[in-house]
């Protein structure tokens, strides 16, 4: 497993819950419409451990059951198998509630440096309004 972006789908008892997290130096970084997942991970050979912290950051909309809203946020530990396409683990949530994780590999990071402390500024970009009719430039 390398660090990328993966979808992740998350399953506690009958609630599914889907998103994008980014993998990246053994942590854990995503979330969805509705909730952030953030954690730390180590692998050793295909075996896999951790523990993934799910927060709410905006409420169920009406008709919408929120999963777990009144335990948020909640800390899972897991464990389970990791390949080169994704990662497949399980723990206990909430209530002893069985926590299943997959993620299935979307594509890798951008590559790229970041700037250091000793790094040169950019030269400011000038923000320009739009008119958006005509989508031509506001005078």
């Amino acid at each position: 497993m390398e660090d990328g972006i993966y979808s992740l789908r998350l399953l506690i008892e009958a609630t599914v819950s889907t998103g994008l997290v980014v993998l990246r130096d053994r942590s854990v970084n995503g979330g969805n419409g509705e909730r952030i997942y953030r954690g730390v991970f180590t692998r050793k050979a295909n075996r896999i451990c951790g523990t993934l912290t799910v927060s709410k950051w905006l409420p169920a909309e009406p008709g919408q059951s929120a999963m777990l809203s009144s335990e948020e946020p909640f800390e899972i530990a897991l464990s389970g198998t990791s390949d080169a396409q994704g990662f497949h683990l399980v723990g206990l949530g909430p209530h002893s509630s069985v926590v299943e994780v997959n993620g299935q590999r979307v594509t890798s990071l951008a590559e790229g440096r970041r700037p250091g402390p000793d790094a040169t500024p950019q030269e400011p970009v000038e923000v320009v309004a739009v008119d958006p009719q005509s989508r031509a430039p506001a005078l």
